[in-house]
């Protein structure tokens, strides 16, 4: 399997792909071993396409790790999260785990009830989410 190591290079690999695909399946002449070679065929654009779209979001976002999540309250929809990089009001981050992932601006952040601006390494801070999250989840500060 040929994998790319830029952008350009993943596009060029997924034509490629699409292009061989068509015209190894259009040309078998057994009807089974068509569809077996089929599958394969699409298999292998999975792996391709897969490629292209993480390193599509790698080139425009940078992800640093801000910290892990130690505590979900699902009534109030905050979060407890211990730093590992600094973090302010108005940053984006993403939230990743086995089952979360998304995206949002950090609104409002506090340590022990007292709201603040900014967060730094070792502070175990409160955050305001708009989706589930789980513990253990990873907070990640997105950089452009």
């Amino acid at each position: 399997m040929a994998t790319a190591t830029n952008v350009d290079e993943a596009k060029e690999l997924l034509v490629a792909g699409f292009d061989y695909i068509t015209e190894k399946t259009t040309s078998c002449s057994l009807e089974g071993q068509k569809d077996l070679v089929f599958k394969r065929r699409i298999r292998a654009l999975k792996y391709l396409t897969v490629n292209a779209i993480i390193l599509r979001i790698m080139s425009e976002e940078k992800l640093q790790e801000a910290g892990t999540v130690t505590h979900y309250y699902p009534r109030i929809g905050v979060v407890v999260v211990e730093v590992t990089a600094p973090i302010k009001v108005g940053d984006r981050i993403r939230i990743r785990g086995t089952t979360t992932d998304f995206e949002q601006t950090i609104e409002s952040m506090e340590i022990e009830h007292k709201k603040i601006e900014e967060a730094k390494p070792g502070d175990s801070v409160g955050l305001k989410v708009e989706e589930r999250v789980r513990e253990s989840d990873i907070v990640y500060k997105i950089v452009k």
